[in-house]
C-alpha cells in the first residue's frame, strides 16, 4: 500500500500550474504577435504585389503568412 504524501500532491500541483502558465503565456504571445503584425498590415497603404494577401485575422498562425519566417514555430523576421 503506497500513499502519496500532501508534498508530493502539492509538488504535482505546482508543477502542473507551471506548465500551463508556460501555456497561457505562449498562446497570449501568439495573440499578441498576429495582432502587431495584423497592424502592420493595416498601415500599408499600397501592395501592388499581395505580399500581404493571406495575413488573414481568423489565421491564428502568422507562420503561414507571406513574408513572415519562423524558426521552430516562433517569428523571426519579416
Amino acid at each position: 500500500h503506497s500513499e502519496i504524501g500532501v508534498e508530493e500532491m502539492g509538488a504535482g500541483w505546482k508543477l502542473f500550474g507551471f506548465h500551463l502558465h508556460k501555456a497561457l503565456c505562449v498562446v497570449l504571445m501568439i495573440h499578441l504577435l498576429c495582432d502587431a503584425c495584423l497592424s502592420i498590415n493595416l498601415e500599408v497603404e499600397s501592395d501592388p504585389y499581395g505580399a500581404l494577401e493571406n495575413w488573414n485575422p481568423s489565421d491564428s498562425n502568422p507562420c503561414n503568412w507571406t513574408g513572415v519566417f519562423c524558426v521552430g514555430g516562433k517569428v523571426v523576421t519579416l
